[in-house]
């Protein structure tokens, strides 16, 4: 009858036990979620710029950083309540889900622009926070009402310990200068009971408050699995522990793993719990502790780090123990062990894309003979090619490329770079803002022609645009109007670069501009030809070197709007209305044109 219970306890905690793919970054699935209902989610102590990260926000802050910040207690006064309420049990009971709420009471100033960041301690040992807070690398929205306030990261340091990490907005700050702040956050946590705890209730502290928690059940006999895999050496870490709440004698009790063999090496807590007959684990005579850890490691097969698709791996343990059968298993999820990173840049000076991209393979693995698909390497400027592994070593000699495809030789870099150029297509067809997109895909591909990682870059390219304005002058009664060659920030104005405008004909008190201040002098740095003002001259470089927006000419002048041959000049009764139109263009050609209307009566 026993073990029929015995059977039955498995199943159900077989059919109960939470299978989620366990992952290196922390002791348990972190799933929190975080809800403001009041005004502002306001932990502990504020902290500056300089002091987080070097000022490098919003990315995440390093383990270093923070365990260096995160020493601190919500000082008293500024806790008004901590309340708790019980949510659910999960895990047959082993974890109860708990939702707490502080409310909060900030004086004037607590947090201000030049101090935005607030760290409050929301674990003890036993507590792992859950439920939908941003993982590694990302940030999530602290909200007041329909309104952001800040930002959010929920970071564990290496004692297990989590914390909130909130960056107020600075706009929010600047709104709420001079005030005291109230504020509730509200957040789901599991709460674990100590291994070495048979009780039903598990006291924890949060807040400055101390609180017991109830509804765990009785312990039993039982066994656990989990794994970790270890993207450093590809590695997998195993763990089995045993529960003995009773403190009986384990010794006799068997072990069997799927993954234990005769030479694997076991590390137990307590030391020399065991001894190893064949593949099988023995516990020795007289081990009673209530709680006991089998740790060992296993290699991941090649065939599977150089597959290129992440893998679960499943491991089951099995525990015979006075004639009662105990078991479990777990899952270790193993990455793809290569990606792809795709990164466009624009040299306006060099009128090229330079693309870059970055293969990332973690394991080390021997590339020779995989592919790096690219179209638009067939298309690059020549000699622009570089292949860089690990150190920046060259690694171009070790590869080889025909129609648009890299094929690497015996390469085994970490990260490989690959960076090359390709001309800008200058004619090509700008959306409405003057942009120019030009994408491109590179995709990694096995000796096989498996597809392994894929990915795009954007590079962007700003054509010149054409701007035209006038300003009436009601003393004179005349017209100035400017006529504007507008390059990208990051171009310069070249020679060939012209503006063209019918209206210099007509015109008076002609000034060429580089930048918005400065003439340029004629036959130097521009030529005019009819209605037609070009850049020439080998002096232009100091010209642009000089001056301030070296990505602008422009011209300016006066004309009378009465005069009767302006072109584009109409009379509709009282109403006269003049359109003067510009052209810009370069060597090349035209690039783009604008106008201005003015009209009277």
């Amino acid at each position: 009858m026993k073990k029929i219970d015995r059977f039955t306890h498995n199943l159900i905690k077989e059919n109960n036990r939470k299978r989620d793919v366990r992952h290196t970054v922390s002791l348990m699935s972190v799933i929190v979620m975080l809800m403001v209902t009041v005004v502002l989610i306001i932990p502990a102590i504020s902290i500056t710029k300089t002091e987080l990260d070097n000022g490098n926000i919003p990315s995440v802050p390093s383990v270093n950083t923070l365990s260096s910040l995160a020493k601190y207690d919500l000082p008293d006064s500024q806790v008004s309540n901590v309340s708790f309420s019980q949510v659910m049990s999960k895990d047959e009971g082993n974890i109860q889900s708990v939702e707490f709420t502080l409310e909060y009471y900030l004086n004037k100033n607590d947090v201000t622009v030049e101090r935005p960041y607030l760290l409050y301690p929301i674990t003890s040992n036993n507590i792992a926070v859950t439920a939908e807070l941003p993982g590694d690398g990302e940030w999530g929205n602290v909200m007041d009402g329909a309104t952001q306030s800040g930002i959010y990261h929920v970071y564990t340091d290496t004692n297990g310990v989590s914390y909130v990490l909130i960056q107020f907005l600075d706009n929010y700050l600047e709104m709420y200068a001079n005030q005291e702040i109230t504020g509730t956050v509200k957040f789901v946590a599991d709460v674990v009971r100590d291994d070495n705890n048979n009780t039903a209730s598990q006291q924890i502290s949060i807040g400055g408050e101390i609180f017991e928690v109830t509804g765990y059940p009785e312990r039993v006999m039982d066994i656990d699995k989990a794994g970790t895999f270890n993207g450093d050496d590809g590695t997998i870490t195993w763990s089995i522990k045993v529960y003995n709440p009773d403190a009986e004698n384990m010794g006799g009790t068997t072990i069997t793993d799927g993954k234990i063999t005769s030479t694997s090496v076991i590390t137990s807590n307590p030391a020399n719990a065991y001894t190893m007959s064949g593949d099988t684990v023995v516990l020795n005579n007289g081990i009673t502790d209530k709680v006991i850890t089998l740790t060992y490691t296993e290699m991941v097969p090649q065939s599977i780090l150089a597959s290129g698709q992440g893998q679960n791996i499943e491991n089951t343990v099995t525990m015979n123990h006075g004639g009662d059968e105990y078991t479990d298993s777990a899952l270790a999820y193993v990455p793809a062990g290569y990606s792809v990173t795709k990164g466009a840049s624009t040299d306006y000076s060099t009128g090229e894309y330079e693309w870059t991209v970055i293969i990332n393979n973690a394991y080390g693995n021997n590339l020779n003979g995989f592919k790096l698909e690219d179209v638009m390497i067939n298309d690059m400027v020549s000699g622009s090619l570089t292949v860089t592994g690990d150190g920046n070593a060259n690694r171009l000699g070790a590869t080889s490329y025909s129609g648009g495809v890299l094929t690497f030789g015996n390469i085994s870099d970490n990260q490989i770079s690959v960076t090359y150029r390709t001309l800008i297509d200058k004619t090509a067809e700008a959306n409405q803002y003057g942009q120019v997109f030009a994408k491109n895909t590179a995709e990694l591909k096995s000796p096989s022609d498996t597809e392994l990682s894929k990915t795009t870059a954007t590079a962007v390219y700003m054509k010149p645009i054409a701007y035209k304005r006038h300003q009436y002058e009601s003393s004179t009664g005349l017209i100035t109007y400017t006529a504007q060659f507008k390059r990208n920030s990051g171009d310069v104005i070249s020679a060939g670069d012209y503006i063209e405008d019918p209206y210099l004909e007509y015109a008076t008190s002609i000034v060429v501009h580089k930048g918005y201040y400065g003439p340029l002098t004629e036959g130097v740095n521009y030529t005019i030809s009819g209605n037609k003002v070009t850049i020439i001259g080998d002096s232009l470089d100091q010209v642009l070197t000089d001056r301030e927006n070296p990505e602008i000419f422009s011209i300016e002048y006066t004309v009378d709007p009465r005069n009767p041959d302006l072109p584009n000049k109409t009379v509709s009764g009282n109403k006269t209305t003049i359109v003067n139109s510009v052209e810009i263009g370069d060597e090349t050609g035209p690039i783009g044109t604008t106008s201005d209307k003015y009209e009277w009566e």
